[in-house]
């Protein structure tokens, strides 16, 4: 006798031991057609955060089972390619799981939790989107200590200074004498001081970085203008 009762199957056996009497033995054999259910999904940080150096990124799922919950598994790309890591979980019935990761950097990537019973019913989340977008960077570009455009006496000296809120490497470009004349490279913050004597009119300064796979560009330029001193301006007048 076959009988299906709440997820198990009852095997009836009459078994004849001496032709008088008869045991009856009864095998119950669970069938399982009830896989982990996912309830929760939580990020410690919500996709399309910026990007921050040795960042810990946590993820959380709770998963139930009305058997045991037995393995969970975190699969995503975050190297590069689809690999999967063991979740810490507590708990059988309602088990919580939980995955660190650190120094994701940016881009867009996918993840899912794939979890199995003790029985062997498994279930996962689908495919979710994640991303980690660049972080912004500020340029700070002063002349003389000003943040705009700036006009000088012919001999001042040009005081040009620019600073990057990220320690990596700026560059500041002037038209003294071609375009995109480098007058300062190297980590920020850079100084350039010129003497105006040789210049004469409106000059761009700009300063720039050019961005990497963590971190956006920036740049930001201001128009330095050297003008004639008054006698000088009264003796091209005459």
């Amino acid at each position: 006798m076959n009988a299906s009762l709440s997820g198990y199957v009852a095997n009836s056996t009459v078994v004849n031991i001496t032709g008088s009497s008869s045991i009856a033995i009864t095998l119950l054999t669970f069938t399982d057609s009830v896989p982990p259910i996912f309830t929760s999904n939580v990020t410690l940080y919500q996709s399309g955060t910026q990007y921050q150096k040795n960042r810990a990124y946590g993820f959380q799922t709770n998963v139930t089972d009305d058997i045991s919950v037995n393995t969970t598994l975190f699969e995503s790309n975050f190297d590069g390619a689809l690999y999967n890591s063991t979740a810490i979980c507590s708990g059988t019935l309602n088990s919580l799981c939980t995955i660190n990761f650190t120094d994701i950097p940016a881009g867009s990537y996918q993840y899912r939790w794939i979890a199995n019973d003790t029985i062997g019913a498994y279930n996962t989340t689908g495919i979710i989107s994640y991303t980690v977008s660049k972080a912004d960077t500020n340029i700070t570009l002063l002349l003389n200590g000003t943040r705009g455009n700036v006009a000088y006496q012919k001999g001042d000296v040009a005081n040009v200074t620019a600073s990057l809120n990220t320690t990596f490497n700026i560059t500041i470009f002037a038209n003294y004498t071609t375009v995109g004349q480098t007058i300062a490279n190297g980590t920020s913050p850079q100084t350039n001081l010129t003497n105006t004597s040789q210049l004469s009119g409106p000059y761009t300064i700009k300063a720039n970085w050019s961005g990497d796979a963590n971190y956006s560009s920036d740049e930001e330029s201001w128009i330095l203008t050297v003008q004639l001193l008054q006698q000088e301006e009264a003796y091209t007048t005459r």
